[in-house]
């Protein structure tokens, strides 16, 4: 998962990489076995998967495949 957002990054696919990203961190909580984390993983995966589709002016790092 994490190779497959920073290649679609790489090719300039930024909403493959921007919902992959999101789904890294809902995967996150879901390993965790965490009900409530998840419930708020989704909701705020949705809210900022959006704010940065609109907003991000593409000459930010992302943080998941390089940390």
């Amino acid at each position: 998962m994490v190779s497959d957002e920073r290649d679609s990054f790489a090719r300039g696919d930024r909403g493959a990489g921007i919902r992959l990203s999101g789904e890294f961190h809902l995967q996150l909580a879901v390993a965790a076995k965490n009900a409530p984390l998840i419930s708020f993983q989704r909701s705020l995966v949705s809210q900022t998967s959006l704010i940065i589709a609109q907003y991000e002016t593409g000459n930010r790092t992302h943080c998941s495949y390089d940390e």
